[in-house]
């Protein structure tokens, strides 16, 4: 414009965008090629980062909600934990440490954080035993119907209801004497307090008497007029032989004679009996509730009376007190002074019939065992009951004293066997688990192990030792 106009010209150095600018208007191509490709990738700049700020915020609120799934869940395991963990408090208070141990154990895998369930059942397995089989089991024929130990703890024998009868070495489960009595169904069995001898019956009547050590024959009876036989028992010298039958006949038997030495004859099917220790008198339980005490050598009754109101399961003396105790499906058991059957305590009640009765080492208590799922521990001289009844989930067959009497074993048709301190009512040990209803267990002379049957036809030993309760420490984070 300024040269048009013929008026000076004012000139300067090229400049960056005037340099730019003709390279644009020589490479309008090229340029637009390169706008372009800066602008694309400028957008995916763009682009790349708004979606790495929307997938920060997605696995941000990811995190966040699998932090709260992952409280959740830990909260719903300690629930779960804390609930089994009050499960074992509540069996631990009901005397049951095995089912206890079972509830903790779950409690720690379902939470191994709980502090509470750690401590619980380390302290439960210092002060519990659980008992362990020291052996494979003896298979006996059939069901068992009599076990037995020697007072020095080193026999076992044990009946079945076939006729087999074994004695076995008490430490090594090896067999001593086996005899085979062809009998089918119940078969009456009893032995000597020192298994010196044994003798097996039939339903029939046929009674034999063996001498245990040699399994050999020493006589064999006949009672008169095939009735069915209920009862056995033997003296303490195991010569004499005392039988009792559903005609109401008790009869005492000798290997010298074929036929009894003298009969004595109730209303009543006789059921039951027992001998004294010195062997000079015969208890005899019937099936109207009558008891009589008569003389062994004559048969000369001393005593009688209607003590219950049912059939009388079993009667046994007490040690060198002249009581007796009597146990009936009346649902009692009674305490009876022996020298004119005069009652010593109140009725010992239970709510249904009683099973089994058993007497403790010094005679100060017995043991009943009831259909009512209990075994109850009485006084003999007060009548009072000790602790708690002690209770299965079934029918209790069978209970025994240990030999310090401190101790009480019971048998159920539950198919355990239970320890437990009779005077507290507590379950002491884990339950010891048979595969069908068990029948009895008997303490060894050292009150370590036991010896259990069973109706799956196994006799079992166990170790039951007690475990001494160990002084456990738990460090705490602040002061106690």
């Amino acid at each position: 414009r300024h040269f048009l106009a013929h008026e000076p010209v004012t000139a300067r150095p090229p400049g960056t965008l005037y340099r730019l600018s003709k390279f644009v208007r020589k490479n309008r191509a090229a340029s637009l090629a390169t706008a372009l490709v800066l602008l694309s990738i400028i957008a995916a700049a763009i682009v790349s980062t708004a979606m790495a700020i929307r997938e920060g915020k997605a696995r941000s609120a990811e995190a966040s909600q699998r932090q709260r799934a992952d409280a959740a869940t830990r909260e719903t395991r300690r629930a779960f934990s804390h609930s089994d963990l009050l499960s074992a408090e509540n069996h631990l208070a009901q005397g049951q440490p095995g089912n206890a141990v079972a509830f903790l154990a779950r409690a720690l895998r379902t939470d191994p954080e709980n502090d509470a369930a750690q401590r619980k059942l380390l302290n439960t397995l210092a002060r519990f035993s659980f008992p362990q089989p020291t052996r494979e089991p003896f298979r006996l024929d059939d069901r068992p119907s009599l076990l037995a130990l020697d007072p020095g703890g080193q026999r076992i024998l044990a009946t079945s209801a076939r006729g087999q009868a074994v004695l076995l070495d008490q430490a090594n489960g090896n067999l001593l004497t086996e005899i085979h009595f062809p009998a089918t169904g119940y078969t009456p069995s009893a032995t000597n307090l020192k298994l010196t001898h044994l003798a097996l019956a039939t339903k029939q009547g046929l009674i034999h008497h063996y001498e245990l050590t040699s399994g050999s024959l020493i006589a064999s009876y006949q009672v008169p007029d095939p009735v069915l036989l209920r009862s056995l028992a033997l003296s303490p010298s195991g010569t004499a032989l005392y039988s009792a039958s559903h005609d109401g006949g008790v009869r005492a038997w000798s290997p010298k004679n074929q036929v009894p030495l003298w009969t004595y004859r109730h209303t009543e099917r006789a059921v039951c009996l027992d001998v004294s220790t010195d062997g000079s008198r015969l208890l005899a339980g019937f099936g109207d509730g009558s008891v009589a005490l008569l003389d062994t050598g004559t048969g000369k009754l001393l005593a009688q009376k209607k003590c219950h109101s049912a059939i009388i399961v079993q009667i046994k003396f007490l040690p060198g007190s002249g009581r007796f105790a009597t146990a009936s499906w009346d649902s009692t058991a009674r305490i009876w002074n022996s020298a004119n059957i005069s009652p010593v305590t109140p009725p010992l009640r239970h709510d249904k019939a009683i099973y089994h009765l058993s007497v403790s080492p010094c005679g100060s208590r017995i043991a009943t065992s009831s259909y009512d799922k209990t075994a109850r521990v009485w006084d003999t001289f007060t009548g009072a009951l000790h602790g708690q009844p002690l209770t299965h989930r079934d029918h209790v067959y069978f209970s025994n004293f240990s030999p310090d009497g401190s101790r009480l074993v019971t048998a159920s048709r539950d198919r355990t066997v239970r320890l437990w301190d009779p005077y507290r009512g507590k379950e002491i040990s884990a339950p010891i688990h048979h595969n069908e209803a068990t029948a009895s267990a008997l303490f060894t002379a050292d009150g370590l192990h036991l010896v259990t049957t069973s109706r799956d036809r196994d006799l079992n030993h166990w170790d039951i030792t007690p475990r001494q309760a160990a002084s456990l420490a738990f460090p705490h984070k602040n002061p106690v």
